[in-house]
């Protein structure tokens, strides 16, 4: 990549070429736009709190495929199968061709922006489509964990797209729990078709050895329901970009984010509810806790286009920080150009309750005690949001472990 490189400092090397010739050409023309793009700097406005060098982008020089299991959402994590669902790689991917020539084509509004998104694109390592089909009706959740292939390479940019087509139903956990030295930057690209219900969850748990750039992407058609959690508790810096679409009338979004960050840790959470049509909902409702020397930044957007009448659309942010070193930005924006909406947004950074904390010991707890009540307190009220059992426990125990 020499222009490219040369803006970047940095060169891109896969390991493995695509098996799919579609899929290497498109990726190819990606490396090509990359070469004529200025990448992204701290003075973009949406890089002005997480800057691009707090990035090793230099670990591109190796990067390595990513496998996915699909496994049952239990203590047993057996493999998972149902009739309607299947993953698909490799020379399978053809009959989702079209679909796949969309998401690497897509641009963005911000050219330094799109420098990033190209990235991810120039630098794939591994393409999964997962499909429910038309109609098909998935009870019982499914996780999804990605595997590292091997261990000796630096970085893995992973595409993984959830299609659910028309009237299918899902609840899907994407699970993050591994070490590698260096960088993750995953895109995954959610795409439900008409009167689709999800409810789509993403935990991450790496080790602080990684470094974690994520662009998840939402598009919803006419009449979706569908549930988004994201739960940050692990990398040594982390950031998440996720731009939700309600490209039909009838779409309906919740989404929840939870996030802890201690020591020296940084996550960032920068969100879009884009309503593009008429007559839809959503709603974003994301919480952290911030400790040590640690820092968290969310910075949201509502954007309703002009025919986008009817939008209802809101979105809070609170923060708790738990000692004088931590620190947290709350950046939340709206851009509105239809008249009859419902719009609103809200966010605080507060410190701990000094009285609360000393009525706490006063009865005979620890300091360490006591917080780690007033932080349950904190984020009841979101986990009670949470759908169904199973991931309500779950998100409970990762978000205790981290403040053991």
């Amino acid at each position: 990549m020499n222009q490219a490189a040369s803006k970047l400092n940095y060169t891109i090397n896969t390991i493995e070429d695509f098996p799919n010739v579609e899929l290497q050409k498109l990726r190819d023309t990606a490396r090509t736009r990359l070469q004529e793009l200025p990448f992204v700097t701290d003075k973009q406005e949406l890089w002005r709190y997480t800057k691009p060098r707090q990035f090793d982008f230099s670990k591109l020089d190796k990067t390595g495929s990513i496998d996915w299991r699909l496994e049952k959402f239990d203590n047993e994590r057996s493999e998972f199968q149902a009739s309607g669902l299947t993953l698909s790689t490799g020379l399978k991917l053809s009959q989702y061709l079209d679909l796949l020539t969309q998401i690497f084509r897509r641009a963005s509004d911000d050219l330094a922006e799109q420098s990033i998104i190209e990235l991810q694109l120039a630098a794939c390592s591994s393409v999964h489509v997962l499909h429910v089909a038309r109609g098909t009706q998935i009870e019982e959740p499914v996780l999804i964990r990605p595997v590292v292939q091997d261990n000796s390479i630096n970085a893995a940019v992973p595409l993984l797209v959830i299609l659910i087509d028309n009237g299918a139903s899902v609840k899907i956990v994407e699970e993050l729990n591994f070490s590698l030295r260096g960088l993750y930057m995953p895109r995954v690209e959610i795409v439900a078709r008409q009167g689709a219900q999800f409810s789509f969850a993403s935990v991450q748990r790496l080790s602080t050895e990684t470094q974690y750039l994520a662009r998840h992407n939402l598009l919803c058609e006419r009449d979706v329901v569908g549930d988004c959690l994201h739960l940050a508790s692990g990398a040594s810096c982390a950031r998440v970009d996720l731009d939700c679409k309600m490209t039909e009338p009838g779409a309906s979004l919740r989404m929840a984010g939870f996030y802890v960050s201690d020591q020296n840790r940084h996550v960032d959470f920068h969100t879009s509810q884009d309503h593009m049509a008429p007559h839809c909902y959503s709603e974003l409702y994301y919480k952290g806790v911030v400790k040590d020397r640690a820092r968290a930044v969310y910075y949201g957007y509502i954007k309703v286009a002009e025919p986008a009448q009817k939008t209802d659309a809101y979105q809070t942010n609170r923060n708790l920080l738990l000692s004088s070193e931590a620190r947290a930005d709350s950046i939340p924006n709206l851009a509105i150009k239809a008249n009859d909406v419902k719009c609103s947004h809200g966010s605080s950074v507060g410190q701990v309750g000094e009285d609360e904390l000393f009525y706490l010991m006063s009865r005979g707890l620890s300091r360490t005690t006591a917080e780690k009540l007033l932080i349950e307190a904190f984020f009841a009220d979101l986990i009670s949001r949470v759908k169904y059992d199973s991931l309500k426990e779950y998100v409970t125990e990762v978000i205790l472990e981290r403040l053991r």
